[in-house]
């Protein structure tokens, strides 16, 4: 996986475009060659696909960042966790759907710097003219950043077209779970049967009341998908868990599509 990334951000270095030029805010980047590859005075966005042998990635689409674009790309990329490449590169999931690839590049140059966003991994890979440096996880800025390259290369059709789905990470246990909190929705699920949950007898005879909140997927069909404690009142958990997964609701909107979310349910036991 290394090897192809560094492709990636070594086709970004040997680019070489004569760009005009406009002033970079300093981001809070706290590597120091990021640092000085963030002041670079242009930005070109790129998106990306693999050749035939999945070996390497090349530039399938390019465009100059506006002033006002290259500012922004700047504070989300520099705002990002970096790791050093000696702690390894990112790794999320295999087979993600929905794939993606951009590329930013600060400057131009031998001490350019080239960053590849892999989509939906959240992924990151930066270097520094032709040495890979490291990586991060772009969650937070996710959509930031294709928000950016959709404005930017606004004829290609595929990043106009593309809604960024949710991802499948390994937990403990061998099973796997959905992120899709960083997905940008218009329309937020709406709870439209809401079955109270059944008091346990043994809570209730020992006085126990509070609220439990659950994590609760809900699926592009409104149902309740996965339901897992997140603040947890261990003699009410199983009550609040059961009656969760029976509620329905109407699904979020990413795009005007129908699109599964996690969603935070306060589910409270109260005595009187």
């Amino acid at each position: 996986m290394l090897s192809i990334q560094r492709s990636a951000t070594l086709a970004l270095a040997m680019l070489g475009f004569a760009i005009p030029t406009h002033a970079l805010a300093l981001p809070a980047a706290s590597d120091p060659a990021l640092r000085r590859g963030f002041l670079a005075d242009s930005v070109r966005v790129f998106r990306l696909e693999f050749d035939s042998t999945r070996t390497r990635l090349h530039s399938v689409s390019k465009g100059l960042a506006s002033p006002a674009n290259a500012r922004r790309l700047a504070a989300l990329l520099g705002g990002i966790d970096f790791v050093r490449r000696d702690a390894g590169a990112p790794h999320r999931c295999n087979g993600c759907p929905g794939r993606l690839n951009l590329g930013f590049q600060f400057g131009s140059g031998p001490q350019a710097l080239g960053i590849q966003a892999a989509f939906p991994e959240r992924a990151v890979y930066y270097s520094i003219g032709s040495d890979y440096i490291g990586s991060g996880f772009c969650d937070s800025v996710a959509a930031g950043l294709i928000e950016i390259a959709r404005s930017t290369l606004v004829s290609d059709t595929a990043i106009a077209h593309y809604l960024l789905p949710g991802v499948m990470w390994d937990m403990p246990g061998g099973t796997q779970a959905q992120r899709t909190d960083t997905i940008h929705v218009e329309v937020v699920p709406v709870a439209i049967e809401t079955p109270p949950p059944s008091y346990p007898a043994k809570a209730r005879a020992a006085g126990i009341q509070g609220t439990v909140i659950v994590q609760a997927l809900v699926g592009r069909d409104g149902e309740v998908k996965d339901a897992r404690i997140r603040q947890s009142i261990p003699d009410l958990d199983e009550a609040a868990l059961e009656a969760v997964r029976h509620w329905k609701f109407k699904p979020a909107l990413a795009g005007g599509v129908p699109t599964a979310v996690w969603v935070a349910i306060p589910v409270k036991f109260s005595l009187h």
